[in-house]
């Protein structure tokens, strides 16, 4: 569904590679989402594109999680999306988490 994604910053190039996991949470609420309007898994799909364009363009902008990770909220839908960067300029999504999931659930990833 999804593939790695690039991104210019102006200091280099970035990558943005969604994790197995998440890209599993994103395809099941995409699913949910389409079950009850199509109009509505349309949107989720905009905003989480929408997302990740904020991450790949600053990446240091989503709150801190731990040390490691970051979070950024998809606009309009009660869920988040949790990463982390690494010195190569990529970007790993580990999660796309529903808000109401205990919020560290993804720690081992």
């Amino acid at each position: 569904m999804f593939r790695p994604v690039s991104g210019e910053r102006p200091d280099s190039m970035a990558k943005l590679i969604v994790g197995e996991a998440a890209e599993a949470e994103y395809a099941a609420a995409v699913d949910w989402y389409a079950a009850r309007s199509l109009a509505a898994a349309d949107g989720f799909t905009e905003a989480v594109a929408a997302a990740f364009r904020r991450i790949l363009d600053r990446p240091e902008w989503g709150a801190a999680c731990d040390d490691a990770h970051r979070l950024v909220i998809v606009r309009g839908y009660p869920y988040q999306i949790i990463y982390r960067t690494a010195a190569d300029n990529s970007t790993l999504v580990i999660a796309v988490a529903h808000c109401s999931r205990r919020p560290d659930y993804w720690v081992q990833r």
